[in-house]
């Protein structure tokens, strides 16, 4: 079972036949009907590019040249700006400026009449003509007189060519759209297993809103440990490559030591996964430090990320941030 939909028709020529005005005005309805539908379902409507508005005088505006689809599929340009007087209007008037498509029978010569596409500027305190496309809106002053503030563009449909799902993926993107930043605060958990080579778990860090604080006191003592903590990493979806890891913090007494880890599940050997893509130690205070990770393929199924993190002495934490690729 199958169902046919007819989109249109045109003229099916043959040797011999009698071709009249109307077979030639089918056809082209036909491509243009075409054409109209193919812009709006690819490329859509509204002002392309140009065809700005600007104050020109204290009673008249500019329109400058340029390009756009009305809500028919329509082409509406304007080659070289021109300038609108305004002063019929009265004090106080909102007007809307926009642009009409027409078409008008010419006949200068009559053997050969032509239609001619034109577009309208049309101002009106009034809604807008049926199917034209709005270019703004300007509110005369209790003088009648455009003001720098006057115009307003906030309604003007702008182009945008839609886009169907799936349609474009991520090397379809510019690069600066293919990577960015996922910027952190410091939120590390109590660490569960002491540091190599210590005998003793270290302190948590003290997290406040917006920063990570090795204590100065603890157990009613000044605190000689530092502090230690981990945190988990959310990947931002899509994600398929961590590029860098940035640290900074005002703090720093003695040193941090941290890793990056990256973990989840192997689903072929239906193992636990943990590998250590950064193992480094800064110092000095403040501190600002990006290291670059070599090995930073994420598994978009199966990969996690954690930071382990251990300060010697007072220490904070500022900002944790990882670059992504996509």
């Amino acid at each position: 079972m199958s169902h046919s939909h007819k989109i249109g028709s045109k003229p099916a020529y043959f040797d011999g036949q009698l071709l009249l005005a109307a077979n030639f005005i089918d056809e082209q309805r036909f491509h243009i009907r075409a054409r109209r539908r193919h812009t709006l379902a690819l490329h859509g409507w509204g002002v392309a590019r140009g065809l700005e508005l600007t104050r020109q005088a204290d009673s008249a505006i500019a329109i400058g040249p340029g390009f756009a689809i009305d809500a028919e599929g329509r082409e509406l340009e304007i080659a070289q700006g021109f300038t609108v007087d305004l002063g019929a209007w009265g004090p106080g008037a909102l007007l809307r400026v926009a642009l009409a498509y027409r078409e008008a029978l010419e006949r200068e010569d009559e053997d050969n009449p032509h239609l001619d596409a034109h577009v309208d500027v049309v101002v009106t305190d009034g809604p807008e003509p049926s199917g034209a496309l709005l270019l703004g809106t300007v509110q005369l002053d209790a003088q009648g007189q455009v003001e720098p503030s006057a115009i307003d563009l906030a309604g003007v449909r702008r182009q945008r060519t839609p886009v169907s799902p799936g349609s474009i993926g991520a090397a379809a993107l510019d690069d600066t759209l293919r990577r960015g930043w996922l910027r952190l605060p410091f939120r590390g958990l109590e660490l569960q297993h002491g540091p190599p080579g210590e005998n003793a778990i270290p302190p948590p860090f003290r997290l406040g809103t917006t920063e990570a604080r090795a204590h100065s006191d603890w157990q009613g003592q000044p605190n000689k440990h530092g502090a230690g903590g981990t945190m988990a990493i959310p990947i931002p979806f899509g994600a398929l490559r961590v590029l860098r890891l940035r640290l900074a913090g005002v703090e720093n007494d003695d040193r941090i030591d941290f890793h990056l880890v990256r973990g989840g599940f192997d689903p072929d050997s239906r193992q636990h996964v943990r590998t250590i893509l950064l193992e480094k130690t800064i110092t000095g205070r403040p501190y600002n430090e990006v290291w670059r990770i070599d090995d930073g393929e994420l598994d978009p199924e199966y990969h996690t990320l954690a930071l382990w993190l251990r300060c010697h002495g007072m220490a904070t934490v500022s900002l944790a941030a990882l670059e992504f690729s996509y």
